[in-house]
């Protein structure tokens, strides 16, 4: 940044010395941070080929819900404040057209208008993502899994309808397992409850979703959806 008192508006600054380097190699400031992010993210969404559809939190309505409308409207205000400052993982549990996708769209275009690193995908296009890479020189399949692992903020849509072939599972198990490491801020949407001993969602995964889930302040916070199907009661713009 331009008036930045740490880096004077170069973006660099000067690491600890090591090695034969005496006086340290560049590294970025953290003034760039948030612009390294913002490329990260856009770098994701044109990979994945996904387009803004218009899901924000202005155009969803919890007062047309099928449910506990309450209910509805303190998880979307709790959303908008999470969408302010990302921490830890929320899961959305719910059957189809309940407003999963809805508000994990609104979630993501809300970070991305406050310039955090959000990329949002559904999981068989986050494989397809993947599986794009494979062969492709410049944006080959590891880089791709290091954007998706590294990045902001990962929302994902539809975790367990995947088609669970080894590659698809390794392969989420890995973008999950990274981000649960380094405590990496997600939100995750499912119609698959994380007790259900027949989910389709990897035990090692569900092991991680569900950390903190009892405690007040735990890293994970599961949320089942207080609301039947949402979509007969949604009105085009």
């Amino acid at each position: 940044m331009p008036d930045c008192p740490i880096c004077g508006g170069t973006g660099w600054v000067l690491g600890k010395p090591s090695g034969k380097y005496i006086c340290g190699t560049p590294v970025p400031c953290k003034c760039t941070e948030g612009e390294r992010e913002s490329r990260k993210a856009t770098r994701l969404r044109e990979l994945s080929g996904i387009e803004d559809n218009g899901l924000t939190f202005d155009t969803f309505f919890a007062e047309k819900c099928v449910g506990d409308r309450k209910r509805m409207s303190a998880l979307v205000s709790f959303l908008e404040g999470w969408s302010e400052n990302p921490k830890g993982w929320i899961v959305l549990e719910g059957p189809y057209g309940c407003g999963k996708t809805h508000l994990a769209y609104a979630c993501a275009n809300k970070m991305l208008e406050r310039g955090i690193g959000a990329h949002i995908a559904s999981m068989p296009d986050l494989l397809k993502t993947l599986k794009d890479g494979i062969g492709d020189e410049k944006n080959d399949l590891n880089s791709r899994l290091d954007l998706m692992s590294q990045c902001s903020v990962l929302v994902i849509d539809d975790l367990g309808t995947e088609n669970p072939t080894a590659w698809a599972r390794e392969s989420v198990f890995l973008i999950f397992n990274t981000r649960y490491r380094n405590r990496l801020p997600m939100l995750i949407t499912t119609n698959e409850p994380i007790e259900d001993k027949q989910s389709k969602i990897d035990p090692r995964i569900k092991s991680r979703m569900s950390e903190g889930t009892k405690a007040d302040h735990g890293f994970c916070r599961y949320i089942h959806m207080p609301c039947s199907n949402y979509r007969p009661f949604k009105e085009e713009e």
